[in-house]
C-alpha cells in the first residue's frame, strides 16, 4: 500500500500521461518531422524544409479540397447548431467559461 500523497499521485497519473506521450505527443511530433522530409516510407528521409508546403499552396486540387473541407465543416456545425442549439451553445462557451462539473 502507498502512504505517500505523491507517490499515489504518481502511481495514478503515470498510466495517463504515458498514453498521452504515445497517443498524441509522439504522433504529433514524428508528423511535424516528416512535414518537412522528402519521405517515401521506403528510402531515408531527406531534408526538403518548406518545399513540401509551397507544393501545396501551388496545387489547384489542393486548394479545392481545403475549400471543400471548411464549407461542410462550416455546413455541419450550422445544422448541429440547428437542430440542437444547447449541445452547440455549451460546446462553444465550453471553450470560453468554466463549467461546473458533476454534482457542483
Amino acid at each position: 500500500m502507498i502512504r505517500s500523497r505523491r507517490a499515489r499521485l504518481t502511481a495514478f497519473l503515470t498510466p495517463y500521461l504515458l498514453g498521452t506521450l504515445l497517443l498524441i505527443v509522439f504522433p504529433a511530433s514524428l508528423t511535424f518531422y516528416i512535414a518537412f522530409m522528402r519521405y517515401d516510407g521506403v528510402s531515408s528521409p531527406v531534408f526538403v524544409g518548406w518545399q513540401n508546403f509551397q507544393f501545396l499552396y501551388n496545387e489547384p486540387l489542393f486548394k479545392r479540397a481545403f475549400a471543400n473541407s471548411m464549407i461542410f465543416t462550416a455546413w455541419d456545425r450550422g445544422r448541429d447548431c440547428i437542430a440542437r442549439p444547447r449541445i452547440c451553445q455549451r460546446s462553444s462557451l465550453t471553450r470560453l467559461t468554466r463549467w461546473p462539473g458533476p454534482g457542483s
